[in-house]
């Protein structure tokens, strides 16, 4: 395997052991975005999930219900 160091970059080579597992920087920052998007979206549909109509369904009552829904459902 070819070394390529340049001089005064403050920098140290060590060799690295075949079995040792290196995590891709590209792999860990997609995976961070991906959970962090996945909980996002959890928290979500929790919140969605918790409005709920309970009272009677009468046009004036269901109307803001409605459009709180859609709010969280933009969200």
């Amino acid at each position: 395997m070819p070394t390529f160091l340049i001089p005064n970059s403050g920098y140290c080579i060590e060799p690295v052991s075949e079995s040792v597992k290196v995590v891709n920087p590209e792999y860990r920052r997609l995976d961070s975005q991906i959970r962090s998007s996945q909980g996002k979206l959890n928290r979500l549909l929790a919140r969605f999930a918790t409005l709920t109509l309970d009272a009677p369904i009468e046009p004036d009552k269901v109307e803001p219900f409605l459009q709180k829904r859609q709010s969280a459902r933009k969200k």
